[in-house]
Parts: structure tokens; sequence; C-alpha cells
């Protein structure tokens, strides 16, 4: 169970790891956003956090980004998750600061880029434990215009955390949007699979313990609709939704993401 609910919470947020799916804005150009987050990986497990970012065109084609929107919360401010039926102590609520994450992307021509995002070992104790996690994730971003209202944006990703037993997680992303004036809805699909198993884990036994390889993560598939509107030349505000239709992690019960952000162009 542990590990199907750390898998639905990467899977949420791995297959789009870069700040979004498409080009960068102009030189001297860049954003900020806050927003809410609600998450429901698993049954009886919910949270509630807070997602802010930022991000900046230092020179043509280079981007970098501050983000706090770490799953399932930049700041978790309300969790709650089932105690374990053997439990005699109490378990606290995991909220507070979660891990930022440090993004550059490059753009080049003919519509690609490249980025990598750094998720920074540290964070609030009772939402990250004593040990905060490190993880990397790099790849590759492909985006176009078919016309003037409809454009597509790509991505392939390659995530590891490096002291989880999880191995390497490949997330594939593709994106739809379709402007309709100052009001543009989205519809995308990512999935994401364990395509390097992970580290052995412990399996204690009386007497000894023992190890085994950790067991492979099936390819799981999540589904995203939503819609940006644009206030102002500057303002807007955005809402999405994002459920998981397949795999593992959804097995037994669909992983519900809900997001609600109000962004600022400068």
């Amino acid at each position: 169970m542990k590990k199907v609910l750390a898998l639905a919470l990467i899977c949420a947020v791995s297959s789009f790891a870069a700040w979004d799916l498409f080009p960068l804005k102009e030189v001297g150009k860049g954003e900020a956003k806050l927003g809410l987050e609600y998450d429901i990986p698993a049954e009886k497990t919910s949270y509630l956090g807070i997602n802010l970012g930022a991000r900046y065109s230092v020179i043509e084609g280079l981007e970098v980004a501050l983000m706090f929107n770490n799953a399932p919360g930049g700041y978790v401010v309300k969790s709650n998750e089932p105690e374990p039926v053997a439990s005699v102590v109490e378990i606290p609520d995991k909220t507070g600061l979660n891990q930022p994450i440090l993004g550059v992307r490059y753009w080049m021509p003919l519509g690609i880029g490249v980025f990598a995002d750094l998720t920074l070992p540290f964070g609030s104790k009772d939402l990250v434990g004593d040990k905060p996690n490190l993880a990397l994730s790099i790849g590759g971003q492909y985006s176009t215009k078919f016309n003037e209202d409809l454009s597509l944006g790509s991505e392939v990703s390659f995530n590891k955390e490096f002291y989880d037993t999880l191995g390497v997680i490949l997330g594939i992303a593709v994106e739809l949007d379709y402007s309709l004036g100052s009001i543009t809805p989205y519809f995308a699909v990512d999935i994401s699979t364990e395509i390097i198993a992970g580290s052995e884990v412990d399996v204690p036994r009386q007497g000894a313990g023992a190890k085994r390889e950790a067991e492979p993560t099936p390819t799981d598939v999540g589904i995203s609709i939503g819609a940006t509107y644009d206030i102002s030349e500057s303002l807007y505000a955005a809402a999405g939704l994002r459920i998981g239709i397949s795999g593992d992690a959804n097995r037994d019960y669909r992983p519900i993401t809900i997001n609600v952000d109000v962004g600022y162009n400068f």
C-alpha cells in the first residue's frame, strides 16, 4: 500500500515534470502563479495544499524556475490518512512545507526543448520525514501549432528518487490546447511506468533479515481536462482536473487531483 500510494503521488506530477509543455517566454519575461491543490490519491486519503511558482527567461532559449508544487502540494495545510490498524501511537498529520523543485528548460528551433528538474532534499519533517528525498527529472519536449487556435505540447521524462525503493520512472505526456479568445480549454493524457526496477528492500523474518528485489510497477495512465481564462493581458485564472484511469496505483481507486490557480505574467 505504501508503494502504491507513493506511486500515485509520483504519477500525478512526474509526467508533467517541467513548468509546462509549451515554448518559453521571450527574454526578460516571466510568470508567477499561486494556487490550491486537492489530492485524493487513495481511498480515505486526501491532501489540501498551496502551490507557488515562478519562472523567468534569462537569455534567449533559457528559462529557470522555482516551484513549490511537489505532490501533494507545495505547502500542505491539511491531510487525511487512515491510521494503521496495529498502530498504538498517534500518527501526526502530514502538513507543512513540501520539497521545492528547481527547474531549467532550454528551447531550441523547430519546437524542441530539453529540461531538468531537481527536487531539493528539505521540507517540514512531518511531511517529508527525517530523510527528505533527492529526486531528478530530465527529458525532452516538443510543441507545435496546427493553426492559430490549436496547439500541441508533449514531453518524455525520466524520473528518479535516489533513496527510495522505486526505480527509474518513464513519463510521457501529451496536451492539446484550443484557444477560444480569452478562454483556452485543454485536454491531456499522461503515462508513467517504472522502466528500471527499484533497489532491493528489506524483508524481516524470524532470526534474520532477508532481501528481495522490489516488485516491478505496471504502467499508470491519467487524463486531465481544464481551462485557462485570461482576465487581462497580465492576469489569468486556471482550473484543472486529473483522474487516474488505469494501472496499479489506480487498481482499487481512481486518484483525483484538482487544481485552481491564479497567475501573473510580467
